[in-house]
């Protein structure tokens, strides 16, 4: 099973690379974090597993909360 590392994530098709993530939602968001697999060389490029997330403003809040909370 391969093994995955954090690359960066996308929030409104803008690229973040900071861990952890700090913003503040006004609207609808929609957050994209970006996943490589690990062992990929240069040469060969990366990887991505995204996951979407596509969000409320309440919804953003609880998964802000949730992402602070995980090591």
């Amino acid at each position: 099973m391969p093994t995955y590392a954090f690359d960066h994530w996308e929030v409104n098709g803008v690229m973040y690379t900071s861990v952890p993530l700090n913003f503040t939602v006004t609207a609808d968001t929609t957050i994209m974090v970006f996943y490589i697999e690990k062992g990929i060389t240069p040469s060969t490029g990366p990887n991505y597993t995204p996951i979407i997330i596509a969000t409320s403003v309440a919804t953003a809040l609880g998964l802000i909360w949730f992402l602070s909370r995980r090591k």
